[in-house]
């Protein structure tokens, strides 16, 4: 398979949240963050390559992530403003978070966004809730949602997912066109 960068085609973009193609290479993981009190950047220039809140630290946050030695992303501190996002959150305010940047073909945009994830949950204290139904909705299921609240940390929450994954592929393969 190919990647749409490699296909030579030219980039249509599917939404105003969609402009590019960082922002759908993060988008798998990053809608995540629609199922918590975090913006994913609507209204700005990068929506989806960001998160962010008021209370965040960027730095630190980036700090945490870059001790995790995740594979294919660069993580940058950023403040943005989201200016009418649609979905509502920090509106005009300025927020502190974290931009990614997709760096080598082994990025697994889901896994660094659960990581973004587990680190902004404990940074947020008090200020953490979930939009639940939304979450789980975003996951499949509620069994994400639970082991981040169980304490469980980036390998025992996608533990499972490649067997998954190639059970998948394997019943998907005669619906395949190309």
């Amino acid at each position: 398979t190919s990647r749409f960068d490699e296909t030579g085609l030219p980039w249509v973009g599917p939404s105003p949240n969609m402009p590019d193609l960082a922002s759908a290479t993060h988008y798998p993981g990053t809608c995540l963050f629609e199922g918590t009190p975090l913006s994913v950047a609507r209204g700005t220039d990068h929506p989806f390559q960001q998160v962010g809140a008021p209370w965040l630290d960027g730095r630190e946050l980036v700090r945490r992530l870059e001790s995790r030695d995740l594979p294919g992303v660069r993580f940058e501190a950023v403040r943005f403003t989201p200016r009418a996002p649609g979905d509502g959150k920090f509106g005009g305010e300025e927020v502190e978070g974290v931009r990614l940047h997709r760096e080598g073909p082994d990025y697994d945009a889901v896994v660094t966004a659960l990581a973004v994830l587990l680190e902004a949950r404990e940074m947020s204290g008090e200020l953490w809730s979930w939009r639940e139904s939304h979450f789980d909705r975003l996951a499949g299921t509620d069994a994400l949602r639970l082991g981040i609240e169980a304490g469980l940390g980036l390998d025992e929450l996608q533990r499972g997912w490649a067997e998954a994954r190639g059970a998948f592929w394997a019943s998907a393969q005669e619906y395949l066109l190309y």
